[in-house]
């Protein structure tokens, strides 16, 4: 991630570059587990041949924990992505609701001004006095 000094707050724009080179990061390290698990389960045939079963066990439980691990990287990326696209959305709504800003001050500036204050009602008549009893 970018350092962000004095307090500065990271802009929107700056968020979304870094998490999406988070993701980007996350894929790769899931690509090596494959890569790494793929060469260990060689391994797990070569000693299965040479008949080295305790060697064959440990080359499978190193490729089950490299499979774990490039999903949980996955899972992961997947979440950032997420992340990412709801900044991207915030940044459109930002960007819509400056524009929609200027529209509202250059409509009202071109406006006709307003009429003038109705003049308050007039006061009720009086009421007649009550009928003798």
């Amino acid at each position: 991630g970018t350092c962000w000094a004095m307090g500065n707050t990271p802009s929107l724009h700056d968020q979304l570059i870094d998490v999406k080179l988070n993701v980007k990061t996350l894929e790769r390290a899931e690509k090596k587990c494959q890569k790494n698990r793929t060469k260990q389960l060689a391994s797990v045939k070569k000693a299965i041949k040479e008949g080295n079963v305790e060697g064959a066990r440990i080359y499978a439980e190193n490729a089950i924990r490299e499979k774990q691990q490039g999903l949980n990287y996955l899972k992961l990326a997947s979440r950032l992505d997420a992340v990412a696209s709801r900044i991207e959305t915030a940044i459109t709504t930002q960007e819509i609701s400056k524009s929609m800003g200027t529209v509202v001050q250059v409509g009202s500036s071109t406006a006709p001004p307003p009429p003038p204050p109705l003049p308050p009602p007039p006061p009720p008549p009086p009421r007649p006095p009550p009928p003798p009893p």
